[in-house]
């Protein structure tokens, strides 16, 4: 296959970043507080980044995720370290 435009053909994955470096970027998107709040609550079970994106709907709402609306932003935030 010939790539002819100037774009990769793969993405090439991102650093991890520290809960705080994540949670911070999340905050500074225009999300609410509400999200940078669940970063102790991250830090607590041991979850990092790179594994936010495999969390079952169970396991959030065991972090109390309970918005749809938040795990689409974790996961869709999440997504570009894995």
């Amino acid at each position: 296959m010939v790539n002819t435009s100037n774009t990769p053909l793969f993405s090439p994955k991102l650093a991890v970043p520290s809960l705080n470096e994540f949670f911070t970027k999340l905050g500074a998107n225009g999300n609410t507080e509400e999200l940078v709040d669940f970063k102790n609550i991250f830090e607590n079970e041991r979850i990092t980044v790179d594994q936010i994106n495999d969390l079952t709907n169970a396991e959030f709402d065991q972090l109390g995720v309970n918005k749809i609306g938040w795990r689409k932003t974790f996961r869709a935030a999440a997504k570009r370290y894995k």
